[in-house]
């Protein structure tokens, strides 16, 4: 199986777009976006241990930091 992730703080454009219209939103209500932040990228690592805990194999990545998978 092969899946795709983003990971490590990295946010695409169109997610970027996205977030910072909710903050915006958020923002023009005095609500603080941060506090309530659903988005969540972790690293590689973090990402395959999740994924071998769950019974998967991971054997490498494409793109991101293999040393540490």
């Amino acid at each position: 199986m092969i899946v795709y992730f983003e990971g490590d703080g990295t946010r695409n454009k169109p997610i970027n777009s996205i977030a910072d219209a909710i903050e915006k939103a958020l923002g023009s209500m005095g609500i603080d976006a941060a506090e309530r932040n659903l988005w969540y990228f972790s690293s590689v690592g973090e990402y395959a241990a999740l994924l071998e805990k769950s019974g998967f194999r991971v054997r490498g990545c494409v793109g991101g930091n293999p040393s540490h998978v």
